[in-house]
């Protein structure tokens, strides 16, 4: 029996296979819980209107450490990532969201119905990044990081 979620998809960005995208949500019968906004300037006022991050990569093009994933911690919201590049260097697994493993949509598809449904969970989610972007990239915590750098540094020389 197929569950039926009440939700509203936003996609920011864009890409050579935004026309494919959007012919597959009019084949699926979901285009209208759609928003595909393209490039976008302000994404700060855009992130805090949503509850939750989703980014899919491939595998094959990988993931640095994503500034998009900091923004999405820094303003306190969930985040469900698949599992590529530096990704598990941000997202603590269970804790500030879910890694799911690259190419597994149903994970990914399960991991989204959980925080869909749980608004408390979204919310525990949401604190413990802000807490960790804040303590890992505050401008405080680099200075220190450089401090102990050098420090170390010149103490082997």
């Amino acid at each position: 029996h197929e569950q039926k979620y009440e939700f509203r998809l936003t996609v920011v960005g864009d890409g050579d296979r935004r026309r494919e995208y959007l012919e597959l949500a009019n084949s699926l019968g979901i285009s209208e819980k759609l928003d595909f906004l393209g490039q976008q300037k302000d994404v700060a006022k855009l992130i805090s209107e949503f509850d939750i991050c989703l980014l899919a990569s491939y595998k094959a093009m990988g993931e640095g450490l994503s500034n998009s994933l900091m923004e999405y911690m820094r303003e306190g919201k969930p985040i469900i990532a698949t599992d590529v590049g530096g990704t598990s260097e941000l997202i603590v697994d269970g804790s500030g969201g879910f890694l799911s493993p690259a190419g597994d949509s149903q994970i990914f598809a399960d991991k989204l119905a959980l925080l869909i449904n749980d608004a408390n969970l979204r919310e525990d989610m949401g604190r413990f990044n802000y807490g960790r972007v804040k303590k890992l990239f505050s401008l405080t915590s680099m200075i220190e990081k450089y401090v102990l750098l050098y420090t170390e540094i010149a103490n082997t020389k």
